[in-house]
């Protein structure tokens, strides 16, 4: 009996410790929000995807100011590219420091989104 109940702690601790680090990132992913929809309306407007305008310009605030536990910044650069820089937390373990990047990607007039990440792939989410 103690050796099945070790089997499944040796499992499952892992997996929720993969889970919780997903959730971390996740939170990333949803302040990228407003940033996708000031790229998305920049390109609408005309702006190619190499002359987007400063992130004021667009109708963003500075990077620093999208900021939340486990997220320490969100910046736009010229070609629409999008990084979140995740902060300095012990609680996000091998993902701590690291930056999740959308990058848009033009297709048949419209803009999609591609995602990559500084860290294991596993935690990164997807497009």
């Amino acid at each position: 009996m103690v050796t099945i109940i070790g089997v499944l702690a040796a499992i499952a601790i892992p997996a929720y410790s993969d889970y919780s680090l997903r959730g971390k990132v996740s939170e990333a992913a949803s302040l990228i929000g407003p940033a996708k929809t000031a790229v998305d309306m920049a390109h609408s407007e005309g702006f190619s995807l190499g002359s987007i305008p400063s992130y004021v310009s667009i109708g963003l605030q500075a990077p620093t100011s999208y900021k939340a536990k486990y997220v320490s910044s969100v910046a736009v650069n010229g070609d629409g590219r999008i990084t979140a820089t995740l902060s300095n937390d012990v609680k996000l373990g091998e993902v701590a420091n690291g930056t999740l990047i959308y990058s848009p990607i033009f297709e048949g007039g419209n803009l999609s989104w591609s995602v990559s990440c500084s860290f294991a792939t596993r935690y990164c989410p997807r497009s």
